[in-house]
């Protein structure tokens, strides 16, 4: 049950507070509760900058338009419920209401094209001057997606409102919770196979120069790379490192790694509005044919600016298309990071890990630091060790080894991507989540569509060799330690 019937109500209640009242701000009743909140992880930091300064926006505001169509293309039509416009931070306010479930995705791609709508009267207006309010009587999980998406990949300031009800019968409006809007820690961070890329070797055959001597040019490619990155409004990072292997015939490399822009997500394709998409039935179809990598042509951009750069040092030749997860596991033996830079997310993520070391009394670190690289990648990408690590935390091998539960004639691959299990930690036999069927899952499977790890849910699983699998979660009588699943 919503507060207002319809929702030309609660555009014509907003519209009198915006004529007798300086500005949003005055209606709402949890911006207290909302300073004070401590964020848990970057996600939630990020929602809490966006709220903090979509908030300075709306304190006084002045209405420029109220339900008007703002296209200057002949027969387009865009009317955004209000655009507003701030003096104290000089920044134009786009507000959308919606009061109804179903359309929930489509309030989000209202709000950009509102953005684009208005950028085409001053197209040098920055994605900073702009400031998102989306009031709705409900949100849905899919509503609560959309605005994460936006604000975490997006990089848009946009605050989340809803209409309540108070004691006195009044109406007022409320911040949703960050956490709501950011969802668990572990839901947000990419696939293994979301991001990929290539290894830049930078020979030195032609020339013979000690690449030593120009590292300060090396890495001023890697800024370069990080500006095409953010120009392009993708997200990725890459690394400089000196090549330690006997074999190599470069002395030094970059890995450059972006986010596959047609990956679809299981959170993507499991969403009912677009499975009933026969556009996004032919785009999947098409992408799988034509780019099964899902990679478009950011990463060629991207590399090609830093290796035209040092050409006149080395000579750059691009080796190696592969997922992180296999850069990662080459290079650890024998490479000597040099630097890092991320763009998009990664770069967000970096500097605000950069922050704290230097409030922590470091500051003789470097601006370009691998470590915090190594930090930011693996907070926002997940590996098959950050899932086995995940999964240690669930295990409890002492009781496994007290109980001695066996698996009966063990599965050998995953059924659901068939992967050989016989070098796997770990696997779980449980519940498909949303479905009524059990799977053999490795622990990546588990991470995008398991239930859970508890008695009804299903059992964790650790390799013992020789076909041996022991049972170490899940167990049937329950324990606290397996109730809170850091997966799902």
């Amino acid at each position: 049950m919503t507060i207002f019937s319809l929702e030309n109500e609660m555009q014509r209640w907003l519209s009198s507070h915006l004529e007798t009242e300086e500005g949003l701000s005055d209606l709402i009743v949890n911006q207290e509760d909302i300073e004070k909140y401590e964020p848990k992880n970057y996600a939630e930091a990020r929602i809490l900058d966006s709220i903090r300064k979509v908030s300075s926006s709306i304190r006084s505001t002045v209405k420029i338009s109220e339900d008007e169509n703002i296209s200057s293309a002949v027969g387009e039509v865009l009317r955004p419920d209000f655009v507003l416009y701030s003096p104290d931070t000089q920044s134009v306010v786009i507000v959308e209401l919606k009061n109804i479930v179903a359309p929930s995705r489509q309030a989000g791609t209202e709000l950009a094209a509102y953005s684009a709508g208005i950028r085409k009267f001053s197209p040098l207006l920055a994605e900073g001057d702009m400031a998102h309010v989306l009031i709705s009587s409900v949100w849905p999980t899919l509503l609560k997606h959309y605005a994460r998406d936006q604000i975490l990949w997006q990089g848009r300031n946009l605050l989340c409102l809803a209409p309540v009800q108070l004691a006195d019968s009044k109406i007022a409006l409320e911040i949703i919770d960050p956490k709501q809007i950011a969802g668990k820690e572990f839901e947000y961070r990419l696939t293994p196979e979301q991001v990929c890329g290539y290894q830049v070797c930078l020979y030195n055959y032609r020339n013979g120069d000690d690449l030593n001597q120009h590292q300060n040019q090396l890495r001023a490619a890697l800024q370069l790379m990080a500006n095409k990155g953010n120009q392009q409004r993708s997200h990725g990072f890459a690394y400089l490192w000196r090549d330690h292997a006997n074999f190599s015939l470069a002395p030094y490399s970059i890995t450059c790694m972006v986010v596959a822009p047609f990956v679809f997500s299981e959170e993507m394709l499991g969403e009912a509005q677009l499975a009933n998409s026969s556009f996004f039935a032919k785009f999947q179809n098409v992408i799988k044919e034509y780019c099964p990598t899902g990679h478009g042509e950011a990463l060629k951009e991207i590399s090609d600016v830093g290796s035209q750069f040092v050409e006149n040092i080395c000579d750059p030749t691009y080796e190696g298309f592969y997922p992180w997860e296999i850069h990662r596991m080459q290079i650890q033996p024998r490479a000597e990071k040099v630097a890092f830079i991320g763009w998009g997310i990664f770069g967000e993520v970096f500097f605000s890990e950069l922050q704290k070391k230097y409030q922590s009394g470091n500051v003789s670190i470097d601006l370009m630091d691998p470590e915090v690289g190594n930090a930011a990648v693996d907070m926002l990408v997940e590996t098959k060790t950050s899932i086995v690590t995940a999964l240690d935390r669930k295990a409890d091998v002492q009781k496994g080894e007290d109980r001695g539960e066996y698996y009966i004639r063990p599965p050998t691959h995953c059924d659901l991507c068939d992967k050989s299990l016989k070098r796997e930690k770990y696997f779980v036999d449980g519940k498909v989540r949303g479905e009524s069927m059990w799977a053999n899952m490795c622990g990546h499977c588990y991470r995008l569509l398991g239930e859970n790890i508890k008695w009804g849910k299903g059992q964790l699983y650790k390799n013992c060799d020789a076909e041996r699998w022991l049972k170490v979660g899940g167990f049937e009588e329950g324990t606290g330690k397996f109730e809170d699943d850091e997966f799902v």
